[in-house]
């Protein structure tokens, strides 16, 4: 796979956020067909392959602040009902982590949706 649109997300039908895609492409259904496979593996660390790779992000000062991010991400947090925030809170090896894809159709969903909050929230 060398470029996105080789997925074939092109050919299939718009859908609403929260109905299922029914039958993915099948380079992107064997994609995700791996990594299902690979979730029965202790998590260990980042690929780019079949290697891990280490020191990819070495922590050194930056003398940059996180704390308007952790304010920020702690205010959300605050402002969800205790099962929005279930929903929306992971330990780091979770399968949710582990199968996180920014792609824009629904194989996998979990988190909350931006139209389930109340305009503050969002």
């Amino acid at each position: 796979m060398t470029h996105w649109t080789e997925f074939g997300l092109g050919d299939l039908p718009p859908l609403p956020a929260r109905e299922r895609v029914a039958r993915l492409p099948p380079a992107l259904q064997a994609l995700i067909d791996s990594w299902q496979e690979q979730l029965a593996e202790p998590l260990a660390g980042i690929r780019s392959g079949p290697g891990l790779r280490s020191g990819l992000f070495p922590l050194h000062a930056t003398g940059v602040s996180t704390r308007p991010v952790l304010d920020a991400a702690l205010a959300f947090l605050d402002a969800l009902t205790a099962e929005q925030r279930r929903r929306a809170s992971f330990p780091i090896a979770a399968p949710e982590w582990r199968t996180w894809l920014n792609m824009h159709f629904n194989a996998s969903r979990h988190g909350v949706m931006l139209e389930d909050l109340p305009p503050a929230t969002r």
